[in-house]
């Protein structure tokens, strides 16, 4: 039998319910249901809730609302159903965006604190492995800094002098104790920056400096499987060697030639410890030895005049860089449970040949046993791999000294040549040739110096919530962090720190050619293991009642955190990779040394061992009356075993309160050009927390004396049963708008940071016998202040068929020291290029403190500074004046900073344009030291622009070349004002260009999102002040080169 269709639709009619919700779970209410086989429609009430009557299996329903895409549902016959809905471009504008602190959501509408908010696709701007590179440039008060020697990234300035000044990372509600490399940025959800007291103060003595939140990715109820692939490469180009102006190799042979003939050389020649001379300085002892004619001198000195040796490191050990990232993502879930798991691969090589691979794995569970029961669990799993290269630009030195400018590493004929570490005559005939050969090669010593470390981290963290009562919850969380890093440092016998060793301590009987190894034939092998447990437990009770115009949100609760770190360290010799087996050292004996006299064999172990253990008690409450008014506050109180006993019975109570205002909403309010404005303020006292400082003595024992063989340690610091925690008191006032259809919203705030207690050395009497060796101990000696401006602007210019986005960040601070407790005030203790700290009251803690600069002497070329007001050259009575008497030419960081962005769209292509700047800050620009250039062979291009004759002292600022050269003098010349070079600068921070395929919106293709990208970053200056050629960024080493990258996304 066949039914014919109209049998086969003649179905009973029945009612069918469902759920409409977007992607993060949030209800769509006012969504118009349509079955468009009975023309009958429904609207979602505001739970998100529909009826459908009159409804048939296979009916199909349309479904639409403003902000999001319409959707075409076919019904199953699954009764009820929850539909989610996928926000339009337009509809995200509108989203309620909510706020991660790490202890709770917040919706932004309803904060008093001071919150940046990223989401993934902001942080997919910048591909990378570090997911906190990807902030720069992009979030607003987030500096990042180039400088080794200044902390990397900090929001909003400074609130420490001394004591650690990295914001705190929390990921998942939990503070990371790990490697922020370990991360994978394809698992980031989203990120937010907490700046104020009334957002960080909850993270207690860990949050003076800021909070960045991480968030992972996570499956939703009622959510259909979804896969994410990711994958990209990126190239980056060679560094740019000649970007240093440093002194020629013709230059520097002519002061080679100069300081020979004033018997410079002569200590260095007669030295036996055989100190290396450079092949010119050689060849000019063979000239005065009789060995060579002048004529022959000559010819081979000025063979080496053409040569530059960052030309022979450019062809032979540099190439461009590749990085490779791959990352896979599957979620879905069900009425009861979600789940989400991701794989990420990571491989990079860099201009080095320097590898590191990191595979991580990730997987999140959510479900509910019992409707009012839920369990969240996580696990992640990192393991990095890092394995050294070939040596770089300025890692290569002779002995102590800089590698001359016109070294080569092959000859004419492609023959490695070798560098001596020891004068060439004495290394070419120690030992008779028994010894091994005791020379440097740059080209091969790579293939036998092998560094490499193997990171393994897992965390684990289980979240338990129950529901009480409506509106109560209970709450408990741990999290278990263990990471063991392994690191191997594999010299092998054909490595030169093998040879030299063995030679140094090799025995050569000359009548027999029998050469005993003190230290044996072999490898040395180097080891060292790190291991950090943390356990951290948290318990809280969570509160939330709306009851008409009344809305109440309230947490309180306790946690608990220890961590361990265990460090050991071993020394092997005689190593044999192949048997694993070690040769037998007595390290008890000195030993004949063929260059340094008796000596011990070094020893390479030790160990370390240190727990830190917090404890804190913590609430937190917000009540908002009729969406206008909102009052919030916190308070916590931290214990710890670091600090003195005085404070550990005290502890430290951190509280904050805020206000809120939402001025839009009030029945005076009718403006349709502003139609959203609100205004928010905060006060309250973050904490700060060093973890290498303790109130306990601690000693280090620092090895063994290289000629006695006896133990000795080192005092570290003193004991202060009142050493307690820094902290910051924190005002903020901020206003958020938007204007009529969005096209231009943001916000500013004016906020001011006051820290006190700040943690620094204060010197004590000596007669006490407390410190010492440095005349100091660990106290809370300070204060400081600082303020400023953050300006956030996003505008839609177009909405066409052409969009046309702009975002602007704009951030202003200035900071002060106003108390520093230190009885010395002397000017070279203060005086600063800006990478070190210069706690000079009433000055930025980095700043660029210079002498006065009273020019060049006319008739000697010497440089002029000021003595009791009057210009002078007692360069140590200058360097022993008063601090007050310096030239302050400004802070070494910017005073204001930020991005602005431009995105265009058409169709399924997007181009963003970022502009990245700095402004209102100093460097000290590098020049000659002519102590550098005579004993470390380090020399500047200034050289050529010196003081030469009387007259000069009118085109040039460098002054002349004397003899012997003057330590006191150069210091005085590297470090004042007319070295201090504005640093303004606008660079071309990155480009990124997507293309959606069309063949993703077919409706045969399985395909969500099906997208090409590239990025090029690392672009360069495009403007700057100084005119020096120089990257303000980079005034004394070289740029990171330009970055390409191409990639692909695809959605299931």
């Amino acid at each position: 039998m066949i039914a014919s269709p109209d049998i086969l639709n003649a179905q009973p009619d029945t009612t069918r319910t469902g759920k409409l919700t977007n992607d993060i779970g949030e209800p769509v209410a006012g969504a118009t249901i349509l079955n468009p086989r009975t023309g009958q429609s429904a609207v979602a009430n505001a739970k998100g809730e529909f009826q459908v009557t009159t409804f048939r299996k296979g009916d199909r329903l349309i479904i639409t609302s403003i902000g999001y895409e319409q959707k075409v549902y076919l019904w199953s016959g699954t009764n009820p159903v929850v539909i989610v809905m996928q926000r339009t471009a337009q509809g995200l504008d509108n989203v309620t965006v909510r706020l991660n602190s790490g202890y709770q959501y917040i919706p932004k509408e309803r904060s008093t604190g001071s919150y940046v908010s990223l989401d993934e696709k902001q942080l997919n701007l910048q591909p990378g492995t570090n997911i906190i590179n990807r902030l720069e440039g992009v979030a607003n008060s987030v500096l990042f800094d180039k400088d080794p020697n200044r902390p990397p990234v900090t929001i909003r300035g400074y609130s420490s002098i001394n004591g650690p000044k990295n914001p705190l990372i929390v990921l998942d509600n939990f503070p990371y104790e790990g490697d922020i490399n370990n991360i994978n940025p394809n698992d980031v959800e989203s990120i937010t920056i907490l700046r104020d007291a009334a957002a960080a103060s909850i993270w207690g003595t860990r949050a003076g400096n800021g909070v960045i939140v991480i968030t992972t990715k996570k499956g939703k109820l009622n959510q259909p499987l979804k896969i994410e692939l990711n994958a990209n490469v990126t190239v980056t180009g060679k560094p740019d060697l000649f970007y240093l102006p440093e002194i020629n190799a013709s230059d520097f042979i002519d002061v080679e030639q100069a300081l020979f003939d004033r018997g410079f050389y002569q200590s260095q020649i007669s030295n036996r410890g055989r100190p290396p001379l450079s092949p010119v300085e050689e060849i000019l002892v063979k000239k005065a030895n009789g060995e060579l004619t002048a004529e022959e001198a000559t010819r081979q000195v000025n063979a080496y005049r053409d040569l530059d040796v960052r030309r022979d490191f450019n062809e032979y050990l540099y190439r461009p860089g590749i990085m490779q990232q791959y990352a896979l993502n599957l979620q879905g879930g069900t009425a009861k449970a979600s789940w989400f798991v991701s794989g990420g691969y990571d491989r990079n090589s860099d201009a080095l040949s320097a590898e590191y691979e990191r595979i991580n794995l990730r997987v999140r569970n959510s479900f509910r046993p019992l409707p009012k029961f839920q369990v969240q669990t996580a696990l992640a799993y990192c393991q990095s791999k890092t394995e050294s290269g070939k040596s770089g630009y300025n890692s290569i030195r002779v002995g102590t000294k800089k590698l001359y400018p016109y070294a080569q590493f092959r000859d004419g004929d492609g023959n490695p040549v070798p560098l001596y570490m020891n004068r060439q005559p004495y290394i070419d005939t120690a030992g008779e040739g028994l010894l091994l050969d005791w020379k440097y090669y740059p080209l091969e010593e790579y293939r036998y110096n092998t560094a490499k470390s193997d990171l393994n981290e897992i965390t684990a963290n289980v979240s338990l919530q129950y529901e009480l009562l409506k509106g109560l919850t209970l709450e408990g969380n741990y999290q278990f962090q263990k990471q063991l890093v392994s690191r191997l440092n594999l010299q092998e016998q054909e490595s030169y720190v093998a040879r030299d060793l063995i030679n140094s301590f090799s025995q050569v009987d000359y009548s027999t050619g029998i050469v005993y190894r003190i230290v044996p034939l072999g490898a040395i092998n180097n080891t060292s293991t790190t291991d950090l447990t943390a356990h951290q437990g948290r318990g809280q009770l969570n509160y939330s009642k709306t009851a008409g115009r009344h809305e109440l949100a309230a947490l309180a609760g306790m946690e608990i955190r220890q961590t361990k770190t265990e460090t050991n360290r071993y020394q092997y010799y005689g190593f044999d990779p192949e048997t694993q087996t070690i040769g037998a050292i007595d390290y008890t004996k000195p030993y004949p040394n063929f260059i340094r006299g008796n000596q011990f064999i070094p020893k390479g172990y030790g160990a370390g061992f240190q727990v830190q253990r917090f404890t804190a008690a913590f609430a937190n409450a917000a009540y908002t009356y009729d969406n206008r008014y909102t009052v919030t506050g916190s308070i916590r109180k931290d214990a710890s075993n670091l600090f003195g006993v005085k404070s550990n019975e005290k502890g430290i109570p951190l509280w904050s309160a805020g206000l809120g205002w939402t001025i839009s909403k009030e029945g005076f309010y009718n403006s349709t050009f502003l139609p959203m404005l609100r205004l928010r303020t905060s006060y309250g006292i973050n904490g700060n927390v060093d973890n290498s400082k303790s109130a306990v003595t601690s000693i280090f024992h620092l090895g063994n004396d290289t000629y006695s063989n006896l133990p000795f340690s080192s005092v570290a610091q003193y004991p202060n049963p009142s050493l307690s925690w820094e902290k910051v008191q924190i005002f903020n006032v901020g206003l958020d708008f938007q204007l009529k259809d969005n096209v231009l919203s943001g916000s500013i705030e004016y906020f001011n940071k006051t820290g006190t207690d700040l943690i620094g050395l204060a010197p004590v009497d000596y007669t006490t016998g407390v410190g010492s060796s440095t005349g100091a101990v660990i106290r809370n000696v300070a204060d400081m202040k600082s303020a400023g401006v953050d300006l956030q602007l996003n505008a839609r210019l177009l909405n066409r068929s052409l969009k046309w986005f702009q975002s602007l960040n704009l951030n202003f601070n200035k900071s002060r020291i106003t108390q520093y407790y230190n009885a010395t005030q002397l000017a070279r203790i203060y005086v600063s290029n800006g990478t070190a700290i210069s706690p000079l009251v009433g000055k930025p803690i980095y700043s660029i403190l210079n002498y006065s600069w009273a020019g060049l002497d006319p008739g000697t070329g010497d440089p002029l500074g000021y003595v009791d007001g009057k210009p002078g050259n007692d360069y140590i009575a200058i360097q022993n004046d008063s601090a007050k008497n310096l030239a302050y030419a400004g802070p070494a960081t910017p005073t204001c900073y930020g991005n602005f962005m431009n995105t265009f769209s058409w169709k399924n292509f997007s181009l963003s344009i970022n502009l990245q700047y700095k402004l209102g800050y100093y460097f000290q620009r590098p020049s000659i030291s002519y102590d550098a250039l005579y004993y470390s062979w380090a020399g500047h291009a200034d050289y050529a622009r010196r003081w030469q004759k009387p007259g000069d002292e009118a085109f040039t600022t460098v002054p002349s070349m004397p003899y012997p050269a003057d330590g006191n003098r150069d210091a005085f010349y590297q470090a004042s004002e007319v070295l201090a070079t504005k640093a303004d600068h606008i660079r071309l921070q990155f480009v990124s260009l997507s293309w959606d395929l069309p063949t993703a919106k077919s409706g045969r293709s399985p395909f969500r999102l099906l997208q090409v990208y590239g990025n090029a970053s690392n672009l360069g200056i495009i403007w700057s002040v100084n005119h020096k050629g120089l990257d303000p960024d980079f005034p004394s080493s070289i740029p990171n080169p330009k970055r390409f990258t191409i990639g692909f996304r695809a959605h299931f």
